[in-house]
């Protein structure tokens, strides 16, 4: 499946809503995978990418071009 399909909200100690989404999903999860690569010493000897469709949310896309990890466009 599409993780898109989950979605979880909230609001924040700020009392403001905050929704997060599959794009969301996917940046938190490939930083948590980074930081447990880091914590290994293991990060510089694997590589990781994220793969997101057309239909991802742009500011994910730009986050993780320009942040962490190596980008395959579908």
């Amino acid at each position: 499946g599409d993780a898109d399909r989950l979605i979880y909200f909230f609001q924040d100690e700020n009392n403001q809503f905050r929704l997060l989404d599959g794009d969301r999903f996917s940046v938190l999860f490939a930083l948590f995978l980074s930081m447990k690569l880091k914590e290994a010493k293991l990060f510089d000897e694997v590589q990781m990418g994220v793969v997101q469709t057309a239909y991802a949310n742009g500011s994910s896309t730009n986050y993780l071009f320009h942040s962490m990890v190596s980008f395959c466009w579908r």
